[in-house]
Formats: structure tokens, C-alpha cells, sequence
């Protein structure tokens, strides 16, 4: 959900220790993984956590910034393998959705995607690449992603996605909590 106030705060935290400070959104913070949220002054509105992962320094501030802006609580890992720290590190509930990248160093985004359904089936993934190859979307959707977005990720695009991504990440979880109460 978007922040509607005129009053935002941006607030850093570093995951492994979740010592809180300020934090300009102009200046990179350095840990491995960050998360940068965006507050509304006005009201509790939902936030929702994104799992970003890109080797593309760039391409991992833009995401950032844009779905803070947005509303979005954001996770940011560098590759695969530290996608997989993280999630070994928090689980898989704090999370609403993965936004990976499909071409990185060593491992795809469709390797991270498998191991995801392999640990919680119910996370809705959407796989970004600039390489808009069919065989990059058919291994994606393949291996379990929700949509796939060919970069330059337009905003109205990736609002839509993360959208319909945290919706069904939800329904799923909603149907498994009330498969197992029954």
C-alpha cells in the first residue's frame, strides 16, 4: 500500500543485529542485506515485505526506492546463495513476495524460485531479467514464478505484479492455515 501522508520517514535496519537508525534515502547503507521501509505517518497501514534479489548494484537501489515510496518493506541480497542466508536467517513468512533477478553470477533467478517452492510453496516469486530470451520465461514460469518482467521494469508494471504477487502469497497462505484447522 502507498505511503498517503506528506510525512515519510525512511528507516534502515540491519537484519542481522536490527539496530534502528535514520536514514537519508540518498545514501547507500553498506550491510549485506538491508531493509528499507517506508512509514506513513498516518495511520496503520499494511506493510508488505519483498525479498529483492540482483546482482546489479543499480538495479537494487531503484527497486528499492521505488517500492518504499510505495509502501514496501524491501530485503535486499546480492545473489542467489545470499537470497538463501536470508531466508534460512528470518523464514519465509516475514515475506509477501521475491523480486530476483533471472541472470546472475553462478546461480538464476529459476534456481532460487525452485528452492523457494521446495521450502514454502505459498511465496509468490516474480523473476525480472534484461535478457528477454523465451527460454529465460519459460524457465522461470517453470520453475514457479508468478510473472516475469523484462527490465526496464516500468513502475506501473512492477506495482501490478507486486501487487497480485502479495495477494496470492496471502491466499495461499490463508488456505493452508485453514486446511490445517480442519
Amino acid at each position: 500500500m502507498p505511503c498517503s501522508s506528506t510525512k515519510i520517514h525512511y528507516v534502515s535496519l540491519k537484519s542481522q543485529n536490527l539496530n534502528r537508525r535514520a536514514a537519508r534515502p540518498d545514501i547507500e547503507a553498506r550491510p549485506s542485506t538491508e531493509v528499507l521501509s517506508c512509514v506513513a505517518s498516518a495511520g496503520p497501514a499494511p506493510i508488505h515485505r519483498v525479498l529483492v534479489v540482483d546482482d546489479d548494484e543499480v538495479a537494487l537501489r531503484v527497486h528499492k526506492l521505488q517500492m518504499a515510496k510505495r509502501g514496501y518493506q524491501v530485503v535486499l541480497a546480492r545473489s542467489v546463495e545470499e537470497a538463501r542466508q536470508v531466508i534460512l536467517e528470518q523464514g519465509t513468512m516475514p515475506f509477501d513476495c521475491v523480486l530476483t533477478d533471472f541472470e546472475m553470477p553462478g546461480e538464476t533467478g529459476a534456481d532460487l524460485i525452485d528452492w523457494l517452492a521446495k521450502h514454502d510453496p505459498t511465496l509468490a516469486a516474480i523473476v525480472v531479467s534484461a535478457a528477454g530470451r523465451m527460454d529465460s520465461v519459460a524457465s522461470s514460469m517453470r520453475s514457479g514464478a508468478l510473472d516475469f518482467l523484462a527490465k526496464p521494469v516500468q513502475i506501473q508494471e512492477l506495482e501490478a505484479a507486486l501487487k497480485h504477487a502479495v495477494r496470492r502469497t496471502h491466499r495461499r497462505r490463508e488456505l493452508v492455515r485453514i486446511e490445517k484447522a480442519a
